[in-house]
């Protein structure tokens, strides 16, 4: 009985249940943060943290450039997170070209479906931080998730993890993992699932999921109504020059 599909998606949810009350929204603190869209050419500071962090971790091996190609691309979108002048995590996004995206390597059978429905896919990657603020981290998916919704118009917010790491994003944004665990060549053979994001209807989720009281629990309202003078305007659906860049 315990091995039935049915019972272990039950003892499933309801581990994402308790990991999800123990969530909470970080305060600022006394610190001050700056958001930042980094042009193309300008992403060397945030590609060295990226090398940094992914040797250090033995992720990475061999050729840095190797690495990048998807990075380099003018489509992708890369943010960063500074706090008290110090580049403390970054994030990039890659749109679905004619090249795919970066999850194609282990997933394309897996997202061929959504992609004969016509769905616009964007795919969240190279997150790094180097703070134990958990401010940085929850600002980057905050800023991956408005401009994957409001500025591309996306559909689907995909995202490979190590699968150890699954149950955080199920319980935050209300992920389903959709593709099966797989070593990832692109981090030295480390196991992966791919996670996604059906922005479309993650907002009556969250809403459904996330109690209004306490506030610091209220990551609905931390995604779809809080809009501090500090964040970003562009992923609020206005022109993109209005984010900071550089």
């Amino acid at each position: 009985m315990l091995n039935h599909p049915y019972v272990i998606l039950l003892f499933m949810d309801e581990a994402i249940g308790r990991f999800r009350e123990h969530l909470r929204i970080p305060e600022r603190g006394g610190h001050s943060y700056e958001y930042h869209l980094v042009p193309p050419g300008k992403r060397d500071e945030s590609h060295c943290l990226l090398e940094r962090t992914y040797r250090d971790k033995g992720f990475w091996k061999g050729e840095r450039d190797d690495k990048l190609h998807f990075h380099r691309k003018e489509s992708t979108v890369c943010f960063s997170v500074h706090k008290n002048g110090e580049l403390s995590g970054t994030i990039s996004l890659f749109d679905d070209g004619k090249e795919g995206l970066p999850l194609d390597c282990l997933y394309g059978e897996d997202i061929t479906p959504l992609r004969r429905e016509g769905k616009v896919l964007v795919e969240a990657g190279a997150l790094v931080t180097v703070s134990r603020d958990p401010h940085i981290l929850f600002s980057l998916f905050k800023l991956a998730h408005n401009y994957s919704l409001y500025n591309r118009g996306a559909d689907d917010l995909m995202l490979t993890v190590h699968p150890r790491h699954s149950r955080f994003y199920q319980a935050l944004l209300c992920m389903d993992v959709v593709g099966e665990e797989k070593p990832h060549p692109s981090v030295n053979g480390s196991p992966a699932v791919l996670l996604r994001m059906n922005l479309r209807k993650a907002a009556e989720e969250m809403e459904r999921v996330y109690p209004r009281d306490p506030s610091d629990r209220d990551f609905y309202h931390y995604y779809y109504r809080e809009q501090p003078d500090d964040f970003p305007r562009a992923v609020y659906g206005e022109e993109q020059h209005e984010l900071k860049e550089g």
